[in-house]
């Protein structure tokens, strides 16, 4: 279980800055490189868990929530 003194092992997607002009597969890239575990991030002081369902590819989920 996660507690509020873990909050600060996330990264906070309000500091993460994507560059747009690069190809989305680069986009995608970088953006795991930085948050480090895409499946949990943080906004501010709250954590949030990313699920992804439907049998899609962690690629095209993880594009179809940031199209959202």
């Amino acid at each position: 279980m996660i507690t509020t003194s873990d909050i600060d092992n996330f990264v906070d997607l309000k500091n993460l800055a994507i560059d747009k002009t690069k190809p989305k597969q680069e986009r995608l890239k970088q953006f795991i490189t930085d948050v480090k575990n895409p499946y949990m991030v943080r906004v501010g002081d709250t954590l949030v868990r990313i699920e992804f369902t439907g049998g899609r590819n962690f690629s095209d989920a993880l594009t179809a929530a940031f199209l959202m």
